[in-house]
């Protein structure tokens, strides 16, 4: 087996620029550590170098003259997950149109995330959304659907005016139910009113015609 010297040296001055290719040992929050030609150097990878290296890839490296060593690109690596590493921040920008495609899985994952868009469209087999609350801005919002069930502890609307139209039976069950307003009109072909125990109707006048 061949021995490794651990120890990490400075890149050789050369004349010119040198590509070789070396193995990745070890990944550090500063630096990359290589091997190559039986010892051990730290290097960083290039600007262009999006894919982050990990411990193990075969890398292609280049020594410039001054002594820097700069990883340009990975090679080969094992079967492991890629990241892509953009220290400052990255911005995509085409004139025609942008897809991301998974067989799998797309997932999101940022402290705060913000779409700014002229039109969004979200065709999806089931949605399933969480939040600790959830707030909607909206001039006019639309829904359309054959089922609608919603189920809270605790439900408030204020409406300027409101009108609900029913083509079939309209059911409300309740515990206690109470209805207050200035003025309330009822009208029916027919009014059937039961109750178990009382009917009480208390006012000032009465008037039945």
């Amino acid at each position: 087996m061949r021995k490794v010297n651990t120890l990490r040296h400075p890149a050789p001055v050369r004349s010119e620029t040198v590509f070789s290719s070396a193995t990745v040992r070890e990944v550090t929050k500063d630096a990359c550590v290589v091997e190559m030609d039986a010892a051990v150097y730290s290097t960083m990878p290039a600007a262009s170098c999006l894919l982050q290296p990990q411990a193990g890839d075969e890398v292609l490296l280049s020594a410039l003259p001054d002594g820097r060593l700069f990883i340009l690109s990975i090679l080969t690596r094992s079967d492991t997950p890629a990241a892509l590493c953009f220290p400052f921040g990255v911005s995509l920008k085409a004139d025609l149109p942008i897809r991301l495609e998974s067989a799998t899985e797309l997932s999101l994952d940022a402290p705060t995330s913000a779409l700014t868009t002229g039109e969004l469209t979200v065709q999806a087999g089931e949605i399933r959304a969480m939040a600790g609350s959830c707030s909607l801005l909206a001039k006019t919002v639309k829904t359309a659907g054959q089922v609608l069930e919603n189920c809270f502890d605790r439900f408030r609307g204020h409406f300027n005016s409101s009108c609900r139209l029913v083509s079939g039976h309209d059911d409300v069950q309740a515990e206690s139910s109470r209805l207050a307003s200035h003025t309330v009109q009822v009208q029916a072909d027919n009014i059937h009113q039961t109750a178990s125990s009382l009917v009480r109707i208390d006012a000032e006048q009465i008037h039945i015609s």
